[in-house]
């Protein structure tokens, strides 16, 4: 059975506001299911290893891009995870948009993560840019638009989504941009000695997004197959694979030049280096307090 998705709309009447979350905070409109057990422990693993890895990882350039991945799972399976517990239509169909928040956003993450990790932030900067924008794109449409989100379909396991036409292009994009993520890690990879640290560990982390790319499986649902998403293992399994590499070759290599930046910049005396013209090349923080 499919239901006819609400239309949201900005109001901000305070009564409306208020109309709304009483709603959405009523206990009658939510009911315990096992479905959304998967969901609950997806989100439990996330937060715990993803908690763990930013700690081991520490001020790395892996670090911001990793978050960027973990927020944006964890909005997707807490949306998904009251989604199965919504025990009327309206109520999923709000926690279905709410999910699509961290989800338009995932391969965005996955692209800046893999471009930092291999150090490419220059050279594909513009794709960086063109994924956020696209995926700001599909975030409006998701809210606004009865072409992403069709309607709601109610199964045994509980409520799912039903894409139109621009569901299914926001498909084949999270597709494309996984693509573009394995086939960088392919290329740098080739550029690592065979056997090396940094070899298994792309190796791994290509691993890892493939098999999260499975994931897509939940998807089916949305053009109304009656199929279990579970795509929260493919997703649990990347961030197992995320913290195996993070404790045994962690997620950046610590370069001479990397330690001698670190060492440089806690120094407490100031330090200012010239070239053999007299022009400053380098100051330290040191030295900019010294010198105002």
């Amino acid at each position: 059975m499919m239901t006819k998705p609400a239309v949201w709309v900005i109001d901000l009447c305070p009564a409306k506001r208020k109309s709304v979350l009483d709603s959405l905070t009523s206990s009658g409109n939510y009911a315990l299911s096992i479905y959304a057990l998967p969901a609950a422990v997806a989100i439990a693993t996330i937060v715990g290893v993803g908690a763990m890895t930013i700690l081991r990882e520490g001020h790395s350039r892996a670090t911001l891009p990793f978050i960027a991945i973990m927020i944006a799972m964890l909005l997707w399976m807490t949306g998904g995870l009251m989604m199965y517990l919504s025990a009327n239509a309206e109520t999923a169909d709000f926690w279905i948009r709410f999910g699509s928040i961290g989800l338009v956003y995932t391969p965005t993450a996955a692209l800046f993560f893999t471009i930092m990790l291999i150090d490419r932030a220059k050279q594909t900067f513009p794709w960086l840019v063109g994924s956020v924008v696209l995926s700001t794109v599909f975030l409006l449409t998701a809210w606004l638009s009865p072409l992403h989100i069709s309607g709601i379909d109610h199964y045994v396991w509980g409520y799912y989504p039903r894409y139109g036409v621009i569901g299914a292009l926001f498909m084949l994009y999270v597709g494309v941009v996984l693509g573009a993520c394995l086939r960088m890690l392919w290329v740098c990879r080739k550029e690592e000695p065979r056997g090396s640290i940094g070899s298994r560990r792309i190796t791994l982390l290509m691993l890892g997004i493939a098999v999260a790319s499975l994931s897509s499986v939940d998807f089916l649902a949305t053009i109304g197959i009656n199929f279990y998403p579970v795509g929260f293992a493919p997703v649990l399994f990347l961030f197992c694979i995320l913290a195996f590499v993070t404790w045994n070759y962690r997620l950046f290599d610590i370069t001479p030049a990397l330690a001698s930046q670190r060492i440089i910049d806690t120094m407490t005396d100031a330090l200012v280096v010239t070239d053999d013209q007299g022009i400053i090349r380098l100051l330290n923080p040191a030295a900019c307090i010294l010198l105002g």
